[in-house]
């Protein structure tokens, strides 16, 4: 079953993320170092994301596991599983929202909490 979640951009680089009802699921704010710190809806740390050289990102578990990594596209961003499976896709909306569909192939994240 595929999943719909949308992130709409906050003050000072945060990011909102909303489920298919628009339940508000979780945040990400930019680290120190670079890259992007995700929360849950209780504001428990839940992964971060590093870029990477090609602009392309690492995504890691809060425990600094690698789950998979994100590509830049033309028109939006392929998203991989740590095996290299593609896990969705996402693509900015003509308000500058972005909208990530997930095709359940991540194993490991629990994409509820992203």
């Amino acid at each position: 079953m595929s999943k719909r979640i949308t992130s709409v951009k906050g003050l000072f680089g945060s990011v909102d993320h909303y489920d298919e009802q628009g339940r508000r699921i979780g945040y990400s704010q930019p680290g120190v170092f670079g890259g992007m710190n995700h929360y849950d809806a209780s504001g428990r740390q839940i992964g971060y994301s590093l870029d990477g050289v090609f602009s392309d990102q690492d995504h890691f578990d809060s425990h600094g596991h690698n789950v998979g990594y994100s590509l830049n596209g033309l028109f939006g961003q392929s998203h991989y599983n740590q095996n290299g499976r593609q896990a969705g896709y996402s693509a900015d909306d003509v308000f500058g929202q972005q909208t990530y569909l997930d095709d359940d192939a991540f194993d490991t994240m629990d994409t509820d909490d992203f």
